[in-house]
């Protein structure tokens, strides 16, 4: 389901990010070839890690998690066809296993106020707002996940 990206998959992150749905994402515009190997394709290892989304071998859609001080942080984009068919609460919980191994105490997620799509979504999958979202790893106050 998740597959970390490397040089070799520029291709396949370009064409997602061609997608219309992903213009503007990471910025204004489409990203350039030169933006996306360094970006996206494995450049920023250990700080961001980055992965495309597959469902039956096909790239249905990108993620990221990147360090955030004690905690961790991510994007996660799909395709519009994939949304609503479960494929992004399987991403979240791979992400969240990921960073519950890591002995992180609190995972970040910051969707635009504007887009009530995604504040939907993350918080369906668990997540819960302080001024941002959160996802509780651990049951105190003071260390949960965050998305805004």
């Amino acid at each position: 389901m998740l597959r970390p990206t490397t040089p070799d998959d520029l291709l396949e992150v370009r064409a997602l990010f061609r997608d219309p749905a992903f213009e503007g994402w990471g910025g204004p515009g489409f990203r350039s070839d030169s933006q996306l190997r360094e970006k996206y394709v494995g450049a920023r290892l250990p700080d961001v890690e980055c992965f495309l989304v597959e469902v039956d071998d096909r790239v249905v859609g990108f993620t990221q998690l990147y360090a955030d001080g004690s905690g961790a942080g991510t994007d996660l984009i799909l395709l519009p066809a994939e949304r609503g068919a479960g494929v992004g609460r399987q991403v979240v919980e791979a992400l969240l296993e990921r960073v519950r191994a890591s002995g992180r105490t609190h995972f970040v997620v910051d969707p635009s106020p504007e887009d009530r799509d995604a504040v939907a979504f993350w918080r369906a999958v668990g997540f819960r707002g302080r001024g941002t979202l959160a996802y509780p790893l651990q049951e105190t106050d003071e260390q949960q996940n965050v998305v805004s």
